[in-house]
């Protein structure tokens, strides 16, 4: 799956190798969530998503709580 977003430091091209790193558990925590590409390609059950920028945090709680309506509202854009 891609990414919404392009993000300057995306890791979707280090995943395969960053992948072999990642602990095994119920949870990943990502603290510099960016684009999500680690959530994205990965499949742990639960994820904790962290970034600095507030703006970007916020997107992605908006999403999650309506995704339906972020979708519709980025057609119209």
């Amino acid at each position: 799956m891609s990414t919404i977003l392009k993000w300057a430091g995306n890791k979707t091209a280090i995943m395969p190798e960053l992948i072999k790193h990642l602990p095994a558990g119920q949870r990943l925590v990502e603290p510099f969530a960016g684009s999500c590409a680690v959530m994205m390609t990965t499949d742990y059950p639960h994820y904790l998503v962290a970034d600095i920028n507030p703006d970007l945090i916020n997107l992605y709680k908006k999403i999650a709580l309506d995704c339906e309506a972020f979708i519709s509202r980025a057609k119209n854009i």
